[in-house]
């Protein structure tokens, strides 16, 4: 989908829809939190670093909270991270994502869910009612075994994604789909 549609959709004019978005990654991060001081899992010295995987992203509020976060950053650091974007060719497995700086998420309070839940065993009941269940990162996997009765369920957090982006598409009537990386968002 092309940017032009995305740009004319300023977060500005869906705050609320945001600041709920902003609660529920909240919430979402303290029950990775939970699952993560079970296993006592932290990412610290990965050399797999998922900054460096290419996920897609498939939201209009996720679009525009990181919208929201790059117009937090100061002028010269936005503009740096907008010309690494653009210097990432398209569907480039394997680059840094152009908002890592150091080793660390310059938009780290606005990052994606996918960026939220990675790297941990999760499990999600899909609509039909079928289970289905994912490894944690391979540093989880290397060096942890997985207990059956600790996975992170991402359930909740689909379905509540799902409501309150079908909430929000309805306020700003758009209905196009959406299958962008976080270089193309910042592009």
């Amino acid at each position: 989908m092309p940017n032009e549609i995305l740009n004319k959709i300023k977060y500005s004019d869906y705050d609320f829809f945001l600041e709920k978005l902003d609660k529920f990654f909240v919430s979402m991060d303290r029950m990775y939190n939970k699952v993560a001081g079970f296993y006592r899992f932290t990412c610290t010295g990965c050399a797999d670093n998922c900054c460096e995987t290419l996920f897609y992203h498939y939201t209009l509020l996720e679009y525009l909270y990181l919208q929201k976060g790059l117009l937090m950053l100061s002028k010269d650091k936005k503009k740096s991270i907008q010309q690494r974007a653009r210097n990432i060719p398209k569907g480039t497995q394997g680059a840094m994502c152009p908002v890592n700086i150091n080793g660390l998420c310059s938009l780290y309070r606005y990052r994606p869910m996918i960026c939220r839940l990675h790297g941990l065993p999760h499990m999600l009941t899909r609509p039909d009612g079928n289970l289905v269940k994912g490894p944690g990162c391979d540093l989880f996997t290397e060096s942890i075994n997985t207990d059956e009765d600790c996975r992170l369920d991402r359930t909740h957090f689909y379905m509540d994604m799902a409501v309150l982006e079908k909430e929000i598409r309805e306020a700003a009537g758009f209905s196009h789909k959406i299958k962008i990386t976080v270089t193309q968002m910042i592009v």
